[in-house]
């Protein structure tokens, strides 16, 4: 199991509580599906599945401005 309430937190205090809690939703699942933690490479998978939420949250905000 894997835990997020560092990067919740930290998203907490830049971005609001929406963004915590998509953080927290989505984080575990991104980190597990990379490259680089398939490979053991804790350290950059962490980076790796904070960039690619990063870019789900820019398309699903896209996505709520279309609606």
């Amino acid at each position: 199991m894997i835990h997020v309430p560092l990067s919740e937190s930290l998203f907490v205090a830049h971005s609001g509580s929406e963004v915590a809690q998509y953080v927290a939703k989505h984080l575990p699942d991104v980190l597990k599906n990379t490259e680089s933690y398939k490979k053991g490479e804790i350290k950059q998978s962490m980076v790796d599945s904070f960039l690619e939420v990063d870019q789900l949250i820019i398309s699903d905000e896209v996505s709520d401005t279309e609606k």
